[in-house]
């Protein structure tokens, strides 16, 4: 569980951006080097490498000082590397317990020798005179990336996460604006952001050449990752401008209200204890209810739960990566373990909820869960939302 004062902003930070030295990647700095130089806007930077005339980064300070969205040298202790740097556009993103902070986004570096993530998020304070900004950090679990319908598992290396010649020759193909990534952060909270488009047309340099093996860089846990996956989705519709959280869109094919599945945590747009449509670029469309008790927040679709749970005490705000799932009905409990907030059901999971929400019910359920602390949580689940389980699960 992790706490920070309300109103403080958020810098959620993958990994410390040292490279792991690979001698094939300077050689192919210098051999990529005239061909990106010719295609790179006018560069701004401090100093630049005599040998291919790029701009040169110091591996510490990548997500500080760019240049962003065109070929860089990234230096470090452990040697250089050709990267593109990207950052999204400050306030474009919200965590649901930063609603106050204007100004956040995810930075990211993106080449053969890996692609590192770092969220800036900045939210400046008084006291009295004294004045100051906060920047706490928190670590990512996972990474997916989608390019086109093509959803790709990068695996976590001791700094960044990997890209395998698979996922190489996707980017250096991408279309800008057909390329989404999203992160999975330690509290149990997901981002799903879009790369900037000059950052996409520089792909095709940045990894032009084949993936060599970096035997530094093993990956941690890799036996469990999914192959890579076609997710095929239409857009999300724009929302009317300053539109209030209770507005909610209809999906015409369905009729259902639909949700985003990279905004639900934010609690708008939501239609509660209903059947909606989801839609999400990294799970696709499926129909799920939503359900809200205090700060606890659950997703419930035919194959997963979702859930997203803060708790305000006093004045800091904690929210916590929930491993296991405990739901009482009737005086039975289903036990769940997951990764990342999200639950996946088998059949006797599923059977169990169906054949919850066909009693008569005579006291709510309950959903409960124990923080890192060893607390105990509990929530109820309203009548509403466990009669559409049926439906859900039949």
């Amino acid at each position: 569980m992790s706490i920070l004062p309300l109103g403080l902003s958020l810098s959620l930070a993958v990994f410390n951006p040292e490279t792991v030295p690979n001698p094939q990647i300077p050689t192919q700095v210098q051999r990529m080097a005239q061909s990106v130089k010719a295609s790179s806007p006018q560069l701004i930077a401090k100093a630049m490498d005599p040998k291919t005339g790029l701009p040169v980064v110091e591996g510490k300070q990548w997500d500080r000082q760019g240049p962003w969205f065109q070929p860089v040298v990234v230096r470090d202790s452990g040697g250089s590397y050709l990267a593109v740097l990207d950052k999204q556009k400050q306030g474009s993103v919200k965590l649901p317990q930063l609603t106050t902070v204007d100004k956040f986004g995810v930075f990211s570096s993106w080449s053969s020798d890996g692609i590192r993530l770092v969220g800036n998020g900045q939210y400046q304070f008084c006291i009295m005179v004294l004045c100051g900004t906060n920047y706490p950090r928190v670590s990512v679990e996972s990474l997916e990336v989608k390019v086109g319908d093509q959803v790709f598992y990068p695996r976590r290396g001791k700094d960044k996460f990997l890209v395998d010649e698979e996922l190489a020759q996707a980017l250096r193909t991408a279309t800008p604006g057909k390329v989404f990534f999203r992160v999975h952060l330690t509290p149990g909270v997901s981002l799903t952001e879009a790369p900037n488009e000059a950052t996409v047309k520089a792909w095709s340099k940045i990894f032009q050449e084949p993936i060599a093996t970096d035997p530094g860089s093993a990956p941690i846990g890799g036996a469990n990752l999914p192959t890579a996956k076609t997710v095929a989705v239409e857009p999300f519709p724009t929302l009317p401008k300053d539109s209030p959280s209770s507005y909610v869109v209809t999906d015409s094919k369905t009729g259902l209200p639909l949700v985003n599945g990279a905004t639900w945590r934010t609690r708008r747009h939501i239609a509660w204890s209903t059947p909606v449509t989801v839609r999400d670029e990294f799970d696709g469309e499926y129909k799920a209810v939503f359900h809200k008790d205090g700060g606890f927040t659950t997703s419930w679709s035919r194959d997963f739960v979702d859930v997203f749970a803060k708790t305000q005490i006093a004045t800091a705000m904690s929210f916590s990566s929930v491993p296991s799932l405990h739901i009482t009905v009737g005086g039975r409990t289903l036990n769940l373990y997951g990764k990342n907030n999200r639950f996946y059901l088998n059949k006797m999971a599923t059977d169990f909820l169906r054949e919850a929400g066909e009693k008569v019910l005579t006291e709510k359920p309950t959903i409960s869960y124990y923080t890192s602390g060893g607390n105990k949580r509990s929530y109820e689940i309203d009548i509403p939302t466990v009669k559409t389980w049926p439906t859900l699960y039949q």
